[in-house]
Order: structure tokens, then C-alpha cells, then sequence
């Protein structure tokens, strides 16, 4: 699939499409622990997940425009080729989709593996994500040492943390990984055939309680 085509083959090519973002805050109300929320794109429904879990067949640059402001992304397409369901990740330029492109980039198979992101609160009180392949948890490519610092500076009197030299790395990085990965490939075989592949336990996108601990 080119990825450049990800959305709109969405849309067509006979997968129930959903689109996904991580929330730590919903209608103005802090949570008391974030979610993946998930919108069917065809009833507008909207639930809350604190997993899900696919093979990823695609990942795109996207902007959207919001406050007059243009706002950089990535979309990570996670498909379920049994289920035929498509879950479009939204991923922000925030601290947590910054951890999230940290553990997506130290990843290297993307064909063949199936990965679960969860989301969680951890010990310290703050929201967390994780991306785990089976019972292994996927580490971070990069050590903390290893990324730009985000100096403070001051902006209406106000003192907050520059994220640009920080942001500017991982888009580099992103597009990059990007360019040279090789992403699963959704079958064209028929359920049967799918199945002697990846066998009758296909795990599916429905909500469910995270399997590992993340604190670990």
C-alpha cells in the first residue's frame, strides 16, 4: 500500500475503518488514567480502549489545521486481516507520542510481528505508553542522552520548554524509518488461507485489559 493512498484505500478496500488517538483529557475533564479513543468512521461512535493490538501495514506524515495553527502528526495504520478492521493511530508531537515514535523506531520487523500498544498510569502518577511483541515490551531507540534538549524559554512572560530542535529530530528520524521499513502486507487469501498462517487464535482490535504490566 502506498502510504501516501493509506486513507482513502481505507475507505475501499472492504476493512472496518477506525480512527484512534490517545486522551488523557476528555470534554475538558481530566482522566484518572489515559485511553486510546475510538471512533468508527462509519457510525461516529466513539469508545474508550486501553489496548489495542494489529500487525502495522503503514506510517504517514499528516497535518490537520486547528486554532488557525497547523498541526504535525503521524498515522499509524494497525490492521487485523481476520477481523477486517483498520485502526488509524493518531500520533501528536507531545509527550507522549514522542515516547510512542521512540519505541516505534527501535522496532526492526514490521512484516511478520503483531504488536499491542497499551496505555497506562504509571508509579509515578503521570500517563505512560507502551508498545510490547508478544511478552516482550519494545525498548526505546534512542536514550534520553542521545536526544536534543528542550531549553526554556520565556514566551508572554511565561517560561515553557522549546520542543523545535527535539520535534525536528524525530521527524527525521520518523521519515526516515519510514522510507526504508517494510511493513506487513494484508493478505489477499481467502479467511481459510489467513487462518493457516496466522492461525485460528488471530487475536483481534476489541478492547481488552492490557496483558503485560508496563511498570515491569
Amino acid at each position: 500500500m502506498s502510504l501516501s493512498d493509506m486513507t482513502q484505500n481505507s475507505h475501499n478496500d472492504g476493512f472496518n475503518l477506525y480512527f484512534a488517538q490517545v486522551k488523557s483529557k476528555i470534554d475538558g475533564k481530566e482522566l484518572d488514567t489515559p485511553v486510546i479513543l475510538i471512533q468508527d468512521a462509519k457510525t461516529k461512535e466513539k469508545t474508550r480502549h486501553g489496548l489495542i493490538r494489529g500487525f502495522v501495514d503503514g506510517i504517514k506524515f499528516k497535518t490537520f489545521e486547528y486554532e488557525g495553527k497547523v498541526i504535525p502528526q503521524y498515522q499509524v495504520s494497525i490492521v487485523n486481516p481476520l477481523s477486517k478492521d483498520r485502526i488509524l493511530f493518531d500520533v501528536a508531537f507531545s509527550v507522549l507520542g514522542r515516547t510512542f515514535m521512540n519505541t516505534i523506531l527501535g522496532i526492526e520487523d514490521f512484516e511478520t510481528s503483531e504488536y499491542q500498544i497499551a496505555v497506562f498510569k504509571n508509579k509515578a502518577g503521570y500517563p505512560g505508553i507502551a508498545i510490547q511483541n508478544g511478552e516482550n515490551r519494545c525498548e526505546w531507540k534512542y536514550a534520553r542522552a542521545d536526544l536534543p534538549e528542550a531549553p526554556k524559554v520565556k514566551v508572554n512572560g511565561d517560561e515553557i520548554s522549546d520542543f523545535t530542535a527535539l520535534n525536528e529530530f524525530y521527524t527525521k528520524a520518523m521519515d526516515k524509518m519510514i522510507a526504508e521499513a517494510k511493513f506487513f502486507q494484508v493478505p489477499t487469501e481467502t479467511q481459510e488461507a489467513a487462518e493457516q498462517v496466522f492461525g485460528e487464535g488471530f487475536p483481534s482490535s476489541e478492547i481488552a485489559p492490557p496483558p503485560f504490566d508496563p511498570e515491569s
